[in-house]
């Protein structure tokens, strides 16, 4: 096969993946919009999940996965006209760009949940800035083993850190090993050091 056609080749491919990953962002604000709305009891159904089974052919498992992914990029309008931010922008802003897919999402939204509630605003904000930085260079598979690190490492005696500022030096610890990270050609030391910048910042304080 010549270079010309497996760049061309190559190209279709890329451009492929991302159309995909667009659709499935539209997907996702459309459900947004459905869960605004509150129709699944307008419909007759008793639950969204339902309708969006009936609605787009799939399980009713795989559409309780898409609500869950449109509940964590969803803005609200209130009755008084305020916006409510989203519980995770950062994951909002990557999708809207079209660049995640739905396994990233997954495996993004599956270590944010599971940060413990005495962790401090910040802990969140950094580990959700790391994760989705990290989901646009590299495969899901990293993602999933940084997610594990950070986890592990917050709550690694399964007891609340007395320290306001120590839950934030074990999430450099965490992060130590991860220096340069190779996938297909593309270093990934960028947002990994954006990340520990941020972690040097806030351990520092007072």
């Amino acid at each position: 096969m010549s270079n010309a056609r497996l760049a061309e080749l190559t190209q279709k491919l890329t451009e492929s993946t991302t159309a995909v990953r667009q659709a499935y962002t539209s997907l996702l604000l459309a459900i947004v919009e459905m869960l605004s709305a509150g129709i699944a009891h307008e419909a007759g159904y008793s639950r969204l999940s339902m309708l969006i089974a009936d609605t787009a052919r799939i399980t009713p498992r795989h559409a309780a996965r898409l609500i869950k992914h449109a509940e964590a990029i969803a803005e609200m309008m209130t009755p008084t006209g305020h916006v409510t931010p989203a519980r995770l922008p950062m994951l909002r802003e990557a999708l809207l760009d079209g660049v995640l897919d739905i396994e990233q999402v997954d495996v993004i939204l599956r270590v944010m949940n599971k940060i413990p509630t005495w962790a401090r605003n910040d802990t969140a904000e950094i580990a959700e800035k790391h994760l989705v930085n990290l989901a646009r260079e590299a495969p899901t598979s990293v993602i999933a083993k940084h997610g594990e690190a950070l986890l592990a490492r917050i709550d690694q005696d399964g007891n609340q850190p007395q320290d306001q500022c120590h839950l934030l030096k074990l999430l450099l610890g965490a992060l130590a090993g991860f220096r340069r990270v190779r996938i297909l050609g593309l270093s990934v030391v960028g947002s990994f050091g954006e990340f520990v910048s941020n972690c040097r910042r806030l351990t520092t304080r007072g």
